[in-house]
């Protein structure tokens, strides 16, 4: 009796862990020109090899409008569970819903496994956002940071998705493939059950192709492969200057101590993924000059310590090399930002306090507001006062009136010590197009940018392995595909 219980028992326990299914959603491939193919193809085809092997239950949303790519989706990710759609603001919404129902209702139980793969052109963070938004089809992104002209979905309606399969007991992997991918790292606050895996860090490019990130983790992450071994793997092995992240303890190590410091040396000039001119233009004056050198010898630094260790252990990680590459990146980089503050860059961090008129609106106090110049000079105080004045028209109480009144004498004030600083310092009114000029006229920025790109992911390597637990309730480490 006693052996058939126990038989029984694990009879049981069989039959669960066979019951136990992997659901994963495929989304992206929006903001591409009118064109047959798209860049995410070659991921796209890597990706359904594994896939096809696997035991996943798949659903696909993705692109819409190139016939090659739409071939690719036919041929290769007919078996979903669902028809491939195109992959639409609307489309994704009912997704998000689909999923949360799916949570609700038992579909996907505690003890499974919920991946979710993004794939897209991926925007900077805007205000008010946690995480950032994705280009959908139906638009072309015409600037790769902000993904104007493309249709947007924020990826901040994936915090209910982490929120139910963290209260349910159901692990959860999610992939951003996309630019500025880094963002939605914000996910994982109060999300042990997460795992997430990110093409690159909040102020940087992500990339597709051969030897980029993106394609090589849907190459590595095979059946039987966790999260953090695809991740670890592809982010050694690939050769761009984007700044792969996960969210481990491991990984919030590393960048705590390295990432802002190395970020500006990861940048480069190049149209339409210049992420090197915003920099200088932000770094051009004495005070942020200084911090920059701080922030290098901190880094350097930080290099020092590990390179010992890593002598003794005959890695591949070359310290010296690394060293050599920013320094001279670094040279080249102040010899413009040191002939941006020749402009007159330097005062653009002196600050004005401007105060708001006293009247009924301020209720006699005295409010007041600072500015540097630089956010003088940024400032279109000119189009805010005519919206002011315009509006001010329609409105029907004294008080409303009295409010606008206010504003508007303040802009007044702001407009003409605006038009002041230019009168007394010519050279500011394109400091901009002569700074942008500078930048452009530097050479090799994006081999520079990638030769420090694989020291640095040998550096990481390093950093992550000295660091690396065992801890096997890690996500990362227990979410296998």
């Amino acid at each position: 009796m006693k052996i058939f219980f126990s038989t029984f028992i694990i009879f049981l326990s069989i039959s669960s862990l066979a019951q136990a299914e992997n659901h994963l959603l495929m989304i992206g491939g929006g903001g591409e020109p009118k064109e047959k193919k798209t860049i995410f193809d070659n991921g796209l085809n890597k990706f359904s090899k594994n896939l096809k092997k696997s035991k996943w239950k798949y659903e696909v949303s993705f692109n819409g409008g190139h016939k090659k790519t739409e071939k690719i989706l036919a041929k290769r990710y007919s078996k979903g569970i669902a028809p491939t759609t195109s992959f639409t603001q609307s489309n994704y919404v009912d997704l998000i819903e689909s999923y949360r129902n799916k949570i609700l209702t038992g579909q996907i139980k505690s003890g499974e496994q919920l991946m979710i793969i993004i794939n897209s052109h991926g925007a900077e963070r805007n205000n008010g956002e946690n995480t950032h938004s994705i280009a959908t089809s139906g638009g072309v992104a015409l600037n790769l940071a902000t993904l104007s002209g493309a249709s947007l979905v924020s990826l901040d309606n994936l915090q209910e998705i982490v929120n139910l399969t963290n209260e349910r007991g159901i692990k959860l992997g999610i992939v951003d493939l996309s630019c500025h991918s880094g963002t939605i790292l914000a996910l994982k606050k109060n999300a042990p059950n997460t795992c997430i895996v990110t093409a690159t860090g909040p102020d940087h490019w992500g990339f597709t192709g051969p030897k980029k990130f993106s394609n090589n983790f849907l190459t590595a992450l095979k059946p039987g492969v966790n999260l953090e071994d695809a991740f670890l793997k592809a982010r050694l092995e690939s050769n761009d200057s984007g700044y792969p992240m996960i969210s481990t303890i491991e990984n919030d190590k590393i960048i705590k101590n390295i990432y802002e410091n190395i970020t500006p040396y990861l940048y480069y000039y190049k149209p339409n993924e210049d992420k090197l001119t915003p920099y200088i233009f932000d770094n051009s004056t004495v005070t942020l000059f200084c911090k920059r050198q701080d922030d290098f010898t901190e880094l350097i630094s930080k290099i020092n310590e590990l390179q010992s260790v890593v002598r003794s252990k005959k890695k591949s990680f070359n310290a010296d090399k690394l060293k050599e590459l920013l320094l001279q990146y670094k040279k080249n980089q102040d010899e413009v930002l040191l002939n941006s503050m020749k402009l007159g860059s330097y005062k653009l961090d002196t600050v004005e306090i401007f105060s708001m008129p006293v009247n009924a609106y301020t209720k006699g106090s005295i409010l007041q507001a600072s500015y540097t110049w630089r956010e003088l000079l940024d400032f279109n105080a000119e189009g805010a006062l005519e919206f002011y004045v315009q509006n001010k028209k329609n409105l029907a109480t004294v008080e409303e009136k009295e409010q606008y009144q206010a504003v508007i004498e303040f802009l007044k004030r702001v407009n003409a010590r605006k038009q002041q600083l230019f009168l007394e310092n010519p050279q500011l009114i394109n400091y901009k197009d002569q700074t942008a000029l500078l930048v452009q006229q530097m050479n090799k920025t994006q081999e520079m940018a990638n030769s420090i790109a694989i020291q640095e992911k040998k550096l990481y390597e390093e950093l992550y392995r000295r660091n690396q637990t065992n801890d096997p309730n890690e996500p990362c480490r227990s979410i296998v595909f």
